[in-house]
């Protein structure tokens, strides 16, 4: 079946083979499709069906609590009965070089023993080598027990032929049941996967934190398997923090005690007293919940610090709270920067100046080098590729820079940082941002606010270029061609984007595609030739606008034309 899906910055298409999920087919052809569970939980991979129809394989799945509408469905539940046309509010990108891409298999079931009353390890037996990233999963189906469940690997391997796994019991729990309750050595078993994105290359350069409940410190052991391989505690600190009930649900014991020369490793136990434990003297045993554990040895200790967390849902919530305000991990040290994402995708650069937090596009506009690697003296960032600078406080080019960045204000609140603020459209988006305030207070003077409703038509091929838009707020969409040989041209969702280029152009009286609303609109119209007037009353400005026009066109013709 053939599946489009428009994604808030461009469009895709690929095929579901009978019965595949449009997510799994999604990332089996190599797309970033959202998702975090991936097993109907979550909510995460909620899309819209605008054409064509869906089976739901799962109508009591607890992700559906987070639809709207009618029209909504989860992607990780449905196949496609027919060709769909599916709409996902999120930026989508293909999946970088590289990257393990998951795909379906059949696996057999290896080496079931009990680790604890509650819990069992298990391996799966491949029919082909797999690749994964440490702190991955894979997805399990078992003969007769509908849906999938989730399992992290507890080893590393690259062209894996054997995958090592754990599961904990859980009272009607349709796969453990079926795990726990008979022989099942030999079995076969679906597999979708490698999944997950919490994942660690020795490439990252930080300390380690690890901090897992019960069955979580499955993907764990995985990361200490990489890290070892790696050798990579030679010249890196590590911690990991087990939380366990009592000394009776504890294992792994001897695995982790051969890697506490390295790292250190304390075993907290929530409902009993550490006793005398001569067994294992190279682990720490404490009394406590595994965050609370984790907060008393690590006060001031997490300087470039990467934290790893897993476990029951309850145990994520409390190490995540406590990280966010004992630790502070995802503030920016002061002079120095820090890549951030946003909820929707954007990526931005914070720069913190003595304490003042600003916001920058987090790729140089010279070439792509992310400017998070670059240099900053708590006034000028520096581009370390080819020495390009900017005043960190406006963005303004210094030096040889050619172009300013674009900027994204940001406040924090509470220890967390968010994007926000009041600049105009006009001075949000890349085509006019960094521009001398002169200038921008002339074009602002040229601009027409008009809104429009969901549907609303603003231009087809044919029709006069006299001017151009800049998005306040709201979607519009772009169609590249006329009546039936149309293709999709991609979405403007930004405030501040600017579309309608042609009248900006000299030699391009006529539109060449349509635009219209996806939802209600609000924009910015401005007449091209006046706004040519005033940057050729500034060369600079005008010098530096045709630049990033250029750029702009020749990314989304090429978006165009990609599939």
């Amino acid at each position: 079946m053939r599946i489009q899906v428009n994604a808030r910055n461009r469009g895709y298409e690929f095929d579901a083979q009978p019965g595949q999920s449009v997510l799994y087919a999604g990332l089996s052809a190599g797309i970033e499709l959202p998702y975090e569970c991936a097993t109907g939980t979550c909510g995460t991979c909620k899309a819209k069906l605008v054409a064509g129809r869906v089976g739901d394989g799962w109508r009591e799945a607890p992700g559906r609590k987070y639809l709207k509408g009618g029209a909504e469905f989860l992607m990780c539940q449905c196949a496609p009965e027919e060709a769909l046309t599916v709409e996902v509010p999120d930026f989508v990108y293909a999946m970088e070089p590289g990257t393990c891409v998951p795909e379906a298999s059949t696996a057999t079931l290896r080496n079931v023993r009990r680790l604890t009353d509650d819990v069992i390890g298990f391996a799966l037996e491949l029919e082909a080598p797999r690749d994964f990233d440490a702190g991955q999963f894979v997805l399990l189906a078992a003969p007769g027990v509908p849906g999938y469940r989730a399992f992290s690997m507890s080893n590393f391997a690259r062209g894996a032929r054997r995958l090592e796994l754990i599961a904990k019991r859980k009272p009607a729990g349709g796969f453990s049941e079926w795990l726990f309750d008979a022989q099942r050595e030999g079995a076969k078993l679906e597999c979708f996967g490698p999944l997950g994105k919490a994942t660690f290359e020795p490439g990252l350069g930080k300390n380690l934190l690890l901090i897992a409940g019960g069955s979580g410190i499955a993907g764990m052991m995985s990361i200490l398997a990489r890290s070892a391989e790696a050798r990579y505690f030679d010249t890196h600190r590590g911690w990991v923090f087990f939380g366990v009930r009592t000394m009776r649900d504890a294992f792994f014991l001897k695995e982790l005690s051969a890697y506490a020369g390295k790292v250190k490793v304390a075993v907290a136990l929530s409902e009993e007293d550490p006793s005398a434990t001569p067994e294992w003297p190279a682990l720490v045993f404490e009394r406590g919940l595994v965050h609370e554990v984790a907060k008393r040895a690590m006060a001031g200790k997490y300087q470039n610090v990467r934290a790893y967390v897993a476990g029951p849902p309850p145990a994520v919530d409390a190490a995540i709270r406590m990280l966010l305000l004992e630790a502070r991990l995802t503030t920016v040290p002061e002079n120095g920067l820090k890549e951030c994402e946003a909820e929707d995708g954007l990526k931005v650069v914070v720069a913190n100046a003595g304490g003042e937090f600003f916001g920058f596009q987090a790729i140089c506009p010279h070439q792509e080098v992310p400017l998070c690697e670059g240099l900053f003296d708590g006034s000028v960032l520096t581009c370390h590729m080819h020495l390009w600078q900017w005043d960190v406080r406006t963005g303004a080019p210094l030096g040889i820079a050619e172009a300013p960045l674009q900027r994204y204000p940001v406040a924090v609140e509470g220890g967390l940082l968010y994007l926000g603020g009041d600049d105009s459209a006009l001075g949000a988006g890349e085509l006019f941002n960094g521009l001398e305030q002169s200038i921008l207070e002339k074009l602002a003077a040229l601009a027409r606010r008009e809104t429009y409703q969901a549907g609303a038509t603003l231009y087809h091929p044919g029709d006069p270029a006299e001017d151009f838009f800049v998005l306040e707020s709201g979607r519009v969409e772009f169609l590249i061609g006329r009546g039936d040989r149309t293709a999709p041209g991609g979405f403007m969702l930004k405030k501040g984007e600017v579309f309608g280029w042609a009248a900006l152009l000299d030699g391009y009286p006529a539109r060449i595609a349509s635009a219209r609303c996806l939802e209600e609109s609000a924009l910015l119209r401005v007449n091209g030739k006046s706004a040519l007037r005033v940057l050729e009353s500034d060369p600079a400005a005008g010098f530096i606008v045709m630049r990033r026009l250029a750029g702009l066109i020749a990314r989304y013709l090429a978006s165009s034309g990609a599939k």
